[in-house]
């Protein structure tokens, strides 16, 4: 996860792993893992990898 400065997350959300949240974006909804948001409130910009690959690194657990 990565999270840029000054970005507010609201207590109860819960950011996926391998999420990254952009400076400055107040994040009020639950961020799905490999997801890049954004914004004020934060929006899905896009996901980091396709649905395969991402469920493929999720099996896989390699930073545990």
């Amino acid at each position: 996860m990565w999270i840029g400065h000054g970005a507010l997350i609201l207590s109860g959300v819960t950011i996926g792993n391998g999420a990254v949240i952009g400076a400055g974006s107040v994040v009020s909804k639950d961020v799905p893992p490999f997801t890049i948001v954004g914004r004020n409130p934060a929006k899905v910009i896009r996901a980091r990898f396709d649905s395969e690959t991402i469920k493929a690194i999720e099996i896989e657990k390699w930073w545990e």
